[in-house]
Protein backbone atom coordinates (compact mmCIF):
# COMPACT_ATOMS: atom_id res chain seq x y z
CA UNK A 1 0.00 0.00 0.00
CA UNK A 2 1.49 3.38 -0.71
CA UNK A 3 1.41 5.61 1.60
CA UNK A 4 2.14 9.41 1.41
CA UNK A 5 3.40 12.55 3.79
CA UNK A 6 1.30 14.96 4.25
CA UNK A 7 2.59 18.17 2.38
CA UNK A 8 3.89 15.83 -0.09
CA UNK A 9 3.13 15.21 -3.83
CA UNK A 10 4.19 12.06 -5.64
CA UNK A 11 5.52 12.37 -8.92
CA UNK A 12 5.44 9.71 -11.33
CA UNK A 13 5.27 10.48 -15.06
CA UNK A 14 4.13 13.98 -16.48
CA UNK A 15 3.20 16.36 -13.89
CA UNK A 16 -0.74 16.93 -13.60
CA UNK A 17 -0.61 21.24 -14.93
CA UNK A 18 1.55 19.67 -17.87
CA UNK A 19 -0.88 16.64 -18.63
CA UNK A 20 -4.37 19.53 -19.00
CA UNK A 21 -2.47 21.61 -21.07
CA UNK A 22 -1.51 18.84 -23.11
CA UNK A 23 -5.13 18.09 -22.91
CA UNK A 24 -6.32 21.16 -23.60
CA UNK A 25 -4.52 21.93 -26.53
CA UNK A 26 -5.13 17.99 -27.83
CA UNK A 27 -9.14 18.72 -27.80
CA UNK A 28 -8.75 22.37 -28.85
CA UNK A 29 -6.56 21.17 -32.20
CA UNK A 30 -9.26 18.11 -32.92
CA UNK A 31 -11.91 20.72 -32.68
CA UNK A 32 -10.10 22.74 -35.63
CA UNK A 33 -11.20 26.10 -33.22
CA UNK A 34 -6.91 26.02 -32.65
CA UNK A 35 -5.41 29.23 -34.68
CA UNK A 36 -3.24 28.54 -37.09
CA UNK A 37 -1.23 30.79 -39.75
CA UNK A 38 -3.34 32.89 -42.15
CA UNK A 39 -3.86 31.87 -45.15
CA UNK A 40 -1.65 33.38 -48.72
CA UNK A 41 -3.29 36.81 -49.33
CA UNK A 42 -2.55 39.94 -51.81
CA UNK A 43 0.05 42.77 -51.46
CA UNK A 44 0.02 45.57 -54.18
CA UNK A 45 3.00 47.94 -54.15
CA UNK A 46 2.94 51.19 -56.17
CA UNK A 47 4.79 54.30 -56.29
CA UNK A 48 3.23 58.13 -55.80
CA UNK A 49 6.00 59.91 -56.39
CA UNK A 50 9.84 60.01 -56.59
CA UNK A 51 9.98 59.98 -52.62
CA UNK A 52 7.05 57.79 -51.54
CA UNK A 53 5.12 54.59 -51.96
CA UNK A 54 1.59 53.58 -51.19
CA UNK A 55 1.36 49.71 -50.02
CA UNK A 56 -1.78 47.77 -50.24
CA UNK A 57 -2.16 44.25 -47.58
CA UNK A 58 -5.56 42.88 -48.83
CA UNK A 59 -6.14 40.27 -45.71
CA UNK A 60 -6.18 36.84 -46.42
CA UNK A 61 -9.36 35.05 -47.12
CA UNK A 62 -8.92 32.25 -44.48
CA UNK A 63 -8.26 34.13 -41.68
CA UNK A 64 -7.79 30.78 -39.69
CA UNK A 65 -8.06 32.74 -36.63
CA UNK A 66 -8.57 36.24 -35.26
CA UNK A 67 -5.84 37.89 -37.14
CA UNK A 68 -4.22 39.38 -34.06
CA UNK A 69 -1.17 41.10 -36.38
CA UNK A 70 -0.23 42.94 -39.07
CA UNK A 71 2.67 44.32 -39.51
CA UNK A 72 5.66 44.89 -42.18
CA UNK A 73 9.05 46.53 -43.13
CA UNK A 74 9.85 48.95 -46.25
CA UNK A 75 13.86 48.32 -46.71
CA UNK A 76 16.06 50.36 -49.29
CA UNK A 77 19.95 51.65 -49.08
CA UNK A 78 20.16 53.34 -45.93
CA UNK A 79 16.16 52.97 -45.19
CA UNK A 80 14.24 50.92 -43.20
CA UNK A 81 10.33 51.48 -41.88
CA UNK A 82 8.50 49.65 -39.95
CA UNK A 83 4.61 50.20 -39.87
CA UNK A 84 1.39 48.28 -38.48
CA UNK A 85 -2.15 47.94 -40.77
CA UNK A 86 -4.61 49.83 -39.88
CA UNK A 87 -8.14 48.36 -39.16
CA UNK A 88 -8.45 46.89 -42.30
CA UNK A 89 -12.09 45.59 -41.43
CA UNK A 90 -11.84 42.31 -42.86
CA UNK A 91 -10.96 43.78 -46.43
CA UNK A 92 -7.41 45.87 -46.76
CA UNK A 93 -4.69 48.09 -45.61
CA UNK A 94 -3.36 50.99 -47.15
CA UNK A 95 -0.33 52.53 -45.90
CA UNK A 96 1.76 54.97 -47.64
CA UNK A 97 5.16 55.69 -46.92
CA UNK A 98 7.47 58.98 -47.40
CA UNK A 99 10.17 60.60 -47.14
CA UNK A 100 11.85 57.82 -49.84
CA UNK A 101 14.79 58.50 -52.43
CA UNK A 102 13.91 58.87 -56.00
CA UNK A 103 14.71 56.21 -58.51
CA UNK A 104 15.34 53.44 -55.90
CA UNK A 105 14.20 50.08 -55.24
CA UNK A 106 12.85 49.03 -51.88
CA UNK A 107 12.00 45.72 -50.69
CA UNK A 108 8.57 45.38 -48.83
CA UNK A 109 7.53 42.67 -46.74
CA UNK A 110 3.98 42.29 -44.90
CA UNK A 111 3.13 40.04 -42.26
CA UNK A 112 -0.38 38.54 -41.20
CA UNK A 113 -0.19 36.69 -37.92
CA UNK A 114 -2.23 34.84 -35.20
CA UNK A 115 -1.35 34.45 -31.68
CA UNK A 116 -1.27 31.08 -30.18
CA UNK A 117 0.65 31.48 -26.18
CA UNK A 118 2.04 34.50 -26.96
CA UNK A 119 3.53 32.33 -30.25
CA UNK A 120 3.08 34.08 -33.42
CA UNK A 121 1.14 31.53 -36.43
CA UNK A 122 2.36 33.99 -39.38
CA UNK A 123 2.22 34.62 -43.45
CA UNK A 124 4.66 36.74 -44.48
CA UNK A 125 4.89 37.85 -48.32
CA UNK A 126 7.25 40.42 -50.11
CA UNK A 127 7.24 42.42 -53.15
CA UNK A 128 9.59 44.97 -54.84
CA UNK A 129 8.36 48.89 -55.35
CA UNK A 130 11.10 51.33 -57.37
CA UNK A 131 10.12 55.28 -56.46
CA UNK A 132 9.59 57.28 -59.78
CA UNK A 133 12.23 60.25 -60.60
CA UNK A 134 11.95 63.73 -60.05
CA UNK A 135 9.88 65.35 -62.52
CA UNK A 136 11.87 67.92 -64.83
CA UNK A 137 11.43 71.41 -66.21
CA UNK A 138 11.77 72.44 -69.51
CA UNK A 139 14.93 74.01 -69.87
CA UNK A 140 15.05 77.51 -71.68
CA UNK A 141 17.54 76.11 -74.17
CA UNK A 142 14.56 73.87 -75.87
CA UNK A 143 12.71 75.76 -78.50
CA UNK A 144 12.03 75.37 -82.34
CA UNK A 145 14.94 74.25 -84.82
Amino acid sequence: MDTMKQGTARRRGMPTAAAIVFVALFVGASKGDAPAAPGDFELWGVATGARSVEVVAFAPQETNGALDLCYGTLWGPDTEKNFTCDDHGGKSSTITIKGLQPLTEYNCTVTFANLLYGQELATTKSILITTQGEPVEPGHDIGPN
